[in-house]
């Protein structure tokens, strides 16, 4: 009977959160698509408060993950017809391609995208100005300046690069060290989990016309459609047939590929995968990528740290758990 009543106390207290911010979304959408009312800053910062305050309300709870999922449902049995309306948090609270960060949420992050819905916009501009989403585009660019260092490293007589020089000195402090440089060999550079291609696509953009034809991209998800995204976005940029586009359980490549064929690698990059894998898992796919590299190769992995302070917003609201 104890266990009965706790959970019918943060039933109820669920209840009043998610009825609380329905009522003041609402609010909100009602003067957002009023013909004569203006957009105004005041309605992004109530659309904030009124996110923040429930969730800072919900993880007061402190329930028990199994508790959490219960309570992720109810939230958007009572506020979903309103949190909806943003694209971007549906996209992950739904899952259509069965993970939250797939590559079109990813693509959409990097890209800043917002909902031409009133509301929705408001909704996607709070989830973009969260700390994950920046941490998303912090890394897809620093990947693709790795991308292009790794290049220009590897043929140091090329042009330098079409950029503003806004990253300074990250380019002379994470300077790879070089292979011998070989006028027909190229350089590989393989993305385990990552397949939007955006990535690529910038660092061809930011090295001359010279430089492109000597980067070989090895691309590598679980999904197909991923694959068939990136290719779209680098058609045009590098011949088809110097793009590697691979679909295969990426947790199994250890045991799948003890001879790989696309090694040695330049550059190997393990962009959000280890947020999904278990230590043993992990440790095994960073060793087994380190064995993939050209001698002065390097790998990079990400991962997001435990303080993740977009935490709550990502499971409340996203259904979206990282292994931290």
């Amino acid at each position: 009977m104890e266990v009965v009543c706790r959970e019918a106390v943060w039933r109820q207290a669920v209840q009043r959160i998610g009825q609380a911010l329905a009522q003041r979304l609402e609010a909100v959408r009602q003067r957002v698509e009023d013909p004569s009312a203006a957009e105004q800053d005041a309605d992004e910062a109530t659309v904030a408060a009124a996110m923040d305050e429930a969730l800072a309300g919900l993880e007061r709870l402190g329930l028990a993950p199994q508790q959490r999922a219960g309570a992720t449902q109810m939230l958007w049995s009572i506020a979903g017809a309103w949190l909806r309306r943003g694209w971007l948090q549906t996209r992950a609270w739904t899952k259509p391609r069965g993970y939250a960060g797939d590559y079109e949420l990813l693509a959409a992050i990097y890209q800043r995208q917002l909902s031409d819905d009133p509301l929705g916009r408001l909704l996607d501009g709070y989830f973009q100005t969260q700390a994950a989403p920046q941490a998303v585009r912090n890394r897809m660019l620093l990947a693709s300046q790795w991308i292009r260092q790794t290049v220009q490293a590897a043929f140091p007589s090329s042009s330098p690069p079409r950029g503003d020089g806004a990253d300074g000195g990250l380019q002379a402090e994470h300077r790879p060290e070089a292979p011998t440089a070989c006028p027909a060999r190229r350089v590989k550079v393989a993305l385990i989990g990552s397949a939007t291609g955006l990535e690529v696509r910038q660092a061809l953009a930011e090295l001359p016309a010279s430089s492109r034809q000597r980067l070989e991209p090895v691309l590598l998800d679980y999904d197909p459609a991923a694959l068939e995204y990136a290719a779209a976005v680098l058609r045009g940029w590098l011949p088809c047939e110097q793009v590697h586009a691979v679909a295969t359980n990426l947790a199994r490549l250890p045991r799948r590929y003890a001879v790989w064929d696309h090694a040695p690698c330049d550059l190997m990059l393990i962009p959000g995968l280890l947020d999904y894998l278990d230590d043993a898992a992990a440790a095994a796919l960073v060793a087994w990528g380190y064995e993939q590299l050209a001698p002065g190769g390097r790998l990079v992995a990400f991962q997001f740290a435990p303080h993740n302070p977009t935490r709550p917003y990502m499971e409340w609201i996203g259904d979206w758990r990282l292994i931290y």
